[in-house]
């Protein structure tokens, strides 16, 4: 078969393609994007900010947004 053909490097990096289509597929399925823009510098800040909470920015951003909603209802 083809696979015997392939030197281990190959096939790790044909499996890791494989994996990332996968991954994009799943995240095109079932979730949405929303870009924001921050001033220069903000970003390594939250960034520093959210990794201090133990926290994704994604995460951060979802948290903050469910306070807020909480808070103004």
């Amino acid at each position: 078969t083809g696979s015997q053909n392939c030197c281990e490097n190959c096939r790790k990096q044909r499996d890791r393609s494989r994996k990332t289509a996968s991954n994009a597929d799943y995240q095109k399925a079932n979730f949405e994007r929303i870009r924001i823009t921050v001033p220069i510098g903000q970003r390594d800040e939250i960034k520093a900010y959210a990794e201090s909470q133990g926290m994704s920015v994604n995460k951060l951003f979802l948290t903050a947004l469910e306070e807020y909603r909480k808070a103004h209802e």
